[in-house]
């Protein structure tokens, strides 16, 4: 018995060692992993959404030669040095042939081009953006008619701020009345440099509505001692910029009663 208690005491006193030095390793461990860990890196984002004109309602009514952002691109890069590379969509509606749309260019006249948001107001597609210059003339294939926009240069993104595009298409002479255009992106359809691509999943941008019959007035009203009159149209209208329609330089001729008057 006395030989049995040292041996117990003896392997209890090294068990003991063995337990301490596995748990200092075990603390050890987790402290150089603890510091050796680093947050998850912040990947670059991408959203696409409806252009300015069609970013309401679908349906909005386009005439002949109109220049519309369809589409708007909105890409922010984690790291520095990457680039715009490609985009490609695609084209359908009801109605829709390519020949709605101005023939396929390298620049500002393209029945399709691709702008960055260089001026005006921020996030607007307008006056002082510029046109992407494109490498080559895109072209239509395929059903939906598909077709690639890719810059000559890439396009340099900054850094950690939404670097904004836009698909901005340009109607034709040859518009049908009726006709529907509607731009999508699909998946991966939108390519930055280093392997990022987007979106993840389809985007379909509202249509736009061909419209080349110019309204009418179907009935004027007004009322003895007020300055105002009201006016039917024979089709939705909408002042060019927004805001109220008003008169312009030259008055409404009006007759009452046989008698012309301003």
């Amino acid at each position: 018995m006395y030989f049995f208690n040292i041996f117990s005491s003896r392997t209890s006193q090294r068990l003991s060692a063995v337990v301490m030095l596995v748990a200092v390793f075990a603390w050890t461990f987790s402290s150089v992993f603890i510091a050796t860990a680093r947050p998850a890196r912040a990947a670059t984002t991408a959203t696409i959404t409806n252009g300015s004109m069609n970013g309401f309602f679908p349906g909005a009514p386009v005439g002949i030669g109109a220049v519309k952002d369809a589409v708007k691109i909105t890409v922010q890069p984690d790291t520095a040095g990457k680039t715009l590379n490609s985009v490609t969509l695609s084209f359908s509606g009801t109605g829709f042939t390519s020949a709605d749309l101005a023939a396929l260019a390298t620049d500002a006249t393209s029945g399709v081009a691709l702008y960055d948001d260089a001026g005006g107001g921020v996030g607007m597609f307008g006056a002082g953006d510029n046109v992407v210059t494109l490498g080559s003339a895109p072209s239509f294939s395929g059903s939906p008619a598909t077709l690639t926009l890719t810059p000559a240069t890439p396009v340099a993104l900054t850094q950690n701020v939404p670097n904004i595009f836009y698909v901005v298409i340009t109607t034709s002479g040859a518009v049908t009345e009726g006709d529907r255009i509607q731009a999508a992106i699909g998946i991966g359809g939108v390519v930055v440099s280093g392997g990022d691509t987007f979106p993840a999943a389809a985007f379909t941008a509202n249509d736009f509505r061909v419209d080349i019959t110019a309204p009418t007035i179907v009935s004027v009203q007004g009322f003895s001692g007020s300055s105002s009159l009201n006016v039917r149209f024979s089709e939705p209208v909408q002042a060019v910029g927004g805001g109220n329609i008003s008169l312009g330089a030259s008055p409404l001729t009006f007759v009452d009663n046989g008698t012309a008057a301003g």
